[in-house]
């Protein structure tokens, strides 16, 4: 293999469908359960699949993104196997300041995103917003996303107090093919699990991410405080085996609780205290 293609190799995005499908990184060739992703330093890898959805991620506030590729788990824990991405969202601008900014397209692609933000003394906040949606190119694989987030900041001489909280509630259609619109030439799964929308055991899945932090930093001492609460759900509509319009709801709801202290060297961090 070359030298470019093994790079490529090594550094992977894949995703598993349209907007809103599964989209995951992969590090050293590893999966996307060993990849250790941040916002701002802090860990937002799924307890339930491990893994971090990169789809459900707004780009347009993102001020940088840093990886650091080989095994860290000595210092990030145990899923930096392959590597660390640390996703770093935009300052508070020191003008007050207003963006939005609307797309649509083919598949009745719509999305529509506003970001305000400013800075007076030492006080900076910045706010933003971000719609979503398509009916997308396959049948039920529609998606609806809204995420919404904020950034404040209290910055003295010599230390900093923030916060910050994001909040995303996302609904995806599980694609697949729809039944006959003749109910007696369905098969039995489609009689037993299908519907009008598709012939799937799931129909569609809602999920709601929410994470808070709180932090501060005194000198070379940076301390953090996070909750990550996520809760996602399965529907299932049996049509016709337990009678018209009996919904089946499977509900995952992990929540993460977390302190982090280090001391952040010129050359490099050094995580002193990392609990979740």
């Amino acid at each position: 293999r070359s030298s470019a293609a093994s790079d490529v190799y090594k550094r992977q995005v894949q995703r598993y469908g349209g907007l809103g499908a599964q989209a995951t990184v992969h590090l050293r060739g590893l999966f996307g359960t060993q990849t250790l992703v941040l916002i701002d330093g802090i860990p937002i890898n799924s307890p339930d699949t491990g893994v971090c959805d990169f789809s459900l991620i707004p780009l347009a506030n993102i001020e940088k993104i840093e990886i650091i590729r080989g095994p860290f788990s000595s210092l990030y824990g145990a899923n930096a196997v392959g590597g660390v991405v640390n996703i770093i969202t935009s300052r508070p601008k020191e003008e007050l300041s207003t963006q939005l900014a609307t797309e649509i397209g083919s598949w009745d692609r719509a999305k529509v995103y506003f970001l305000n933000q400013g800075s007076k003394g030492i006080f900076g906040y910045s706010l933003n917003t971000l719609y979503q949606e398509t009916d997308g190119d396959r049948d039920n694989s529609y998606f609806r996303s809204f995420n919404s987030g904020l950034k404040s900041e209290f910055n003295f001489t010599d230390t900093k107090f923030w916060f910050k909280w994001d909040y995303s509630k996302n609904r995806l259609g599980n694609p697949g093919p729809k039944p006959s619109l003749d109910n007696s030439e369905w098969t039995p799964s489609q009689t037993t699990y299908g519907n009008e929308d598709v012939s799937s055991l799931v129909d569609y899945s809602n999920e709601v991410h929410n994470y808070f932090s709180l932090g501060t930093k005194l000198n070379n001492w940076e301390a953090k405080i996070y909750f990550n609460d996520w809760e996602r759900d399965f529907y299932q509509w049996y049509s016709l085996w337990l009678g018209d319009n009996h919904k089946a709801r499977y509900n995952h709801k992990p929540e993460v609780l977390g302190i982090d202290l280090s001391l952040i060297h010129i050359s490099e961090p050094t995580r002193l205290l990392s609990i979740s």
